[in-house]
């Protein structure tokens, strides 16, 4: 009977009502919803925990694969330079190239070490982008003693 007269209808009712009837609605009102409550923020952390177990490691592997690919994209780019300058292509390596300030660019320095026609070490040092090769910043005839600063392959 209660439920009826005051259970349904405005504000001003609940206002109106007795008092032990507004504790009674207010506590099974409020259990209710700190259950409901509980139930979702549970299950949202623990989507937030699966989806930050999973993909914080696939965004770092990503971003290890986009890497790996650029380097091999500016080789490419290098040993068709060497091509199309007659040169044989012999070994490179790379870096990333940097302003005056030191501030990191989105060019990479590429040493190619090549032979000419006549069979001549040539040192290029080529600043190279995705895009392909921007500018050759040396050319120069390969030094003897700087097969030492170059990475060792093993021979088995």
């Amino acid at each position: 009977m209660l439920l009826t007269r005051y259970g349904q209808g405005t504000h001003f009712q609940f206002l109106t009502m007795p008092r032990a009837l507004k504790i009674g609605i207010a506590r099974h009102t409020v259990s209710r919803r700190g259950r409901m409550a509980a139930r979702c923020t549970m299950s949202h952390i623990l989507l937030i925990i699966a989806f930050t177990m999973v993909g914080i490691p696939t965004v770092l592997y990503l971003f290890w694969i986009t890497h790996i690919q650029l380097d091999r994209l500016c080789i490419k780019h290098a040993r068709r330079f060497c091509i199309r300058s007659g040169l044989e292509f012999r070994r490179a390596r790379w870096q990333p190239e940097f302003d005056s300030p030191g501030i990191k660019t989105e060019f990479t320095l590429v040493q190619i070490d090549c032979f000419n026609l006549e069979k001549q070490r040539r040192l290029i040092l080529l600043s190279v982008w995705p895009f392909g090769v921007r500018k050759t910043i040396s050319n120069e005839p390969y030094p003897d003693d700087d097969d030492s600063q170059w990475p060792q392959v093993c021979e088995q």
